[in-house]
């Protein structure tokens, strides 16, 4: 990632970090309050970064003697155009609120005229509901989040590209359920989390479009001319859509299926989390810019340039002639793009609603219309000598055929206990794994072999946690995974007659029908989630996700150009919390895995030792916090 881009980025997200500084103490503004904060108690001293921070206001950016091509213009702008994107006025109020709570997104949805708010807190409390009580921002609150934020901070390198995401994670596990406007004629339903994660998108955007335009004066273009910059279509809503998730979850037999549908539903959130880390890894951008991905579905805002454009058609020719390969045509990426400007995104105009249409219509058409002549081609003449077997559970006969199991429907199931036993999953370089597009393959393993192993090893691409959010070397995201569960198999959990005593949740299994596997029913909920889990295609499944905040157990220390190093030692680092991702947004509901049933297991790894420097490849688990998930499976049998 370029150099300009990558510190626009990290200046977009720490921009409105003296927020919770100033109103923590309310002696100065929180531009000046976030610019010392980050210097004088994180120990920032990259300029390009800080001016970003001092300068991200007009009435501070207006007599500054700044340089024209200061990249403090370009997170100005996208301040401004983040702001005018998630702010919506009301009449009756004036003024500041400092104790001011989150409210919920739901409070107007729908017409509805609710006044639900968050408790104030970080994420390390639990799963925070909202409620109607009134509980205000107390200075005490604020500065613990100032100095959870700190701590995490001063482990991270903001130039460093493999740690940029890591930096995202911290914002979000600390301040999702801060305000990010307290003014009284605002509704105060966006988190401060995802106005800086917004303008981050839309400043990394802005950098790609200046740079094929040759412009290099950003004063003139952003602050002189905004008013035409907004109305320039600088920016793509870009846009995915896998076809055929249902027929591959539900390929299933008999034998196996517990394992099957476990491990089919999770390999194909995979597959969505590959295809949106590998476009931003390619495109150089930061998760920042994913605005929503699950169902096999995404929306990823980016710079319109002819850059991207040939890029991303050439990440969707390249998967769909690995899913020909390896799937047939079971399963299918359609993609598609919009140009759209400041204006739309802003909704100046009215035209919001118009950019996810025009995408949606492409992408309809493109399912239409799937294959290339070249595509198509390939299919014909793919002339596989038939063996003598299929596989009993994908029916090919193509591909070699060991214990009735090819080769791909093998790995998955070997794969489906990692899912329940192991914590991180890491993507290699190699085809000795799950495999995965792009000529890279899946692996689960366990946080003591990431950190002696895998995090050093030239064949790492990315890898990412189960249930708890850490920072790390090209640590990607958290997966709220189901893991909960009293048994592997089926057939022994059809056995056990399954029923909470306390009476707060009453679970009957339904029989082992699995061929008449019809529909999904049911919800149950316990107070204290102390439930069974069954993940089958015949019964059913009640999902506990047990989420995380940051307690900062994971440390390699080392050079991280030192990849082969073998005898890094590993220190845990104690201190902050922050927390638990639930997808892009401070009440989100989340990214649980499509198929990731049977939740909610705990991993505490606590350490007392503190990482001082920022020599470390490093991993901080980020504590302990809840999101309940419910999910109930019931078979529907049809004849006799």
């Amino acid at each position: 990632m370029q150099k300009s881009k990558l510190k626009v980025i990290a200046g977009a997200l720490l921009h409105d970090i003296g927020k919770p500084a100033y109103r923590g103490d309310k002696s100065k503004n929180h531009s000046i309050s976030g610019y010392e904060f980050l210097k004088d108690t994180v120990g920032i001293k990259d300029t390009e970064i800080l001016e970003q921070v001092k300068y991200h206001h007009k009435n501070m950016i207006q007599n500054s003697s700044i340089a024209d091509n200061s990249l403090a213009y370009i997170t100005y702008i996208a301040d401004n155009i983040a702001s005018g994107a998630d702010r919506r006025k009301v009449d009756e109020n004036q003024g500041f609120d400092m104790d001011m709570q989150l409210e919920s997104v739901f409070n107007i949805l729908n017409g509805n005229n609710q006044h639900y708010k968050y408790k104030p807190q970080t994420m390390e409390n639990g799963i925070n509901y909202p409620i109607e009580n009134e509980i205000s921002f107390s200075k005490e609150i604020y500065k613990k989040i100032c100095d959870d934020i700190a701590d995490c901070l001063k482990g991270i390198d903001e130039n460093n590209s493999e740690y940029i995401n890591s930096l995202l994670e911290v914002m979000e596990a600390d301040c999702s359920f801060v305000p990010s406007s307290t003014s009284k004629n605002e509704i105060a339903d966006i988190s401060l989390y995802d106005h800086c994660k917004i303008t981050a998108a839309v400043g990394s955007c802005i950098v790609d479009y200046l740079e094929q335009e040759g412009i290099t004066n950003y004063k003139d273009e952003l602050y002189n001319n905004s008013k035409q910059f907004y109305s320039k279509k600088a920016f793509l809503m870009y846009s995915f859509d896998i076809s055929g998730i249902q027929d591959f979850i539900y390929t299933i037999s008999a034998k196996g299926s517990l394992k099957l549908l476990r491990s089919r539903s999770f390999y194909l959130e995979m597959l969505c989390e590959h295809l949106i880390d590998t476009i931003l890894k390619r495109l150089e951008y930061s998760r920042a810019n994913l605005i929503y991905s699950g169902g096999g579905h995404g929306y990823v805002l980016l710079a319109n340039t002819s850059k991207n454009k040939s890029a991303l058609d050439e990440i969707n020719n390249e998967i769909n002639h690995w899913f020909i390969d390896n799937f047939k045509t079971a399963l299918y990426v359609a993609d598609a793009y919009t140009e759209c400007s400041a204006d739309d995104l802003m909704n100046s105009n009215g035209t919001y609603e118009d950019i996810f249409r025009n995408v949606s219509k492409i992408l309809s058409d493109k399912k239409g219309n799937r294959y290339t002549a070249e595509q198509i081609l390939t299919m014909n003449n793919n002339h596989h000598q038939d063996g003598e077997r299929e596989c009993r559970i994908c029916k090919r006969s193509d591909t070699y055929i060991e214990n009735d199991v090819c080769g791909m429907c093998q790995k998955l199931i070997d794969m489906s206990d990692d899912i329940l036993e192991k914590d991180f999953f890491v993507v290699l370089n190699t085809d000795s794994g799950l495999p995965l597009p792009f000529g890279q393959s899946l692996i689960a393993t366990s946080a003591d072999t990431l950190k002696t192993k895998w995090i050093t090893d030239e064949l790492y691409e990315r890898s990412y946690s189960k249930n708890k959010m850490y920072t790390g070397r090209n640590l990607s995201t958290k997966l709220w995974v189901g893991d909960y569960h009293t048994d592997k198999e089926f057939k022994k959990l059809a056995q056990k007659s399954v029923a909470d005593q306390s009476g707060h949740a009453l679970v009957h299994h339904l029989g082992e029908a699995v061929d008449s596997l019809r529909s999904v029913a049911l919800l149950v909920l316990s107070e204290d989630l102390d439930l069974l889990a069954v993940d089958a295609a015949v019964g059913v499944d009640l999902l506990q996700v047990q989420g995380s905040t940051v307690d900062n157990s994971l440390t390699v220390n080392g050079d991280v150009a030192a990849q082969g190093a073998h005898n890094a030692d590993l220190d845990g680092v104690a201190g902050s919390s922050c927390c638990g991702r639930t997808g892009s947004g401070s009440c989100g509901a989340g990214r649980a895995a499509a198929g990731s049933q049977n939740t909610g297991s705990s991993h505490d790894t606590g350490s007392s030792q503190k990482v001082t420097t920022r020599d470390h490849v490093f991993h901080k688990s980020i504590s302990s916090c809840y999101l309940e998930a419910f999910v109930l499976f019931a078979a529907l049998a049809h004849g006799p």
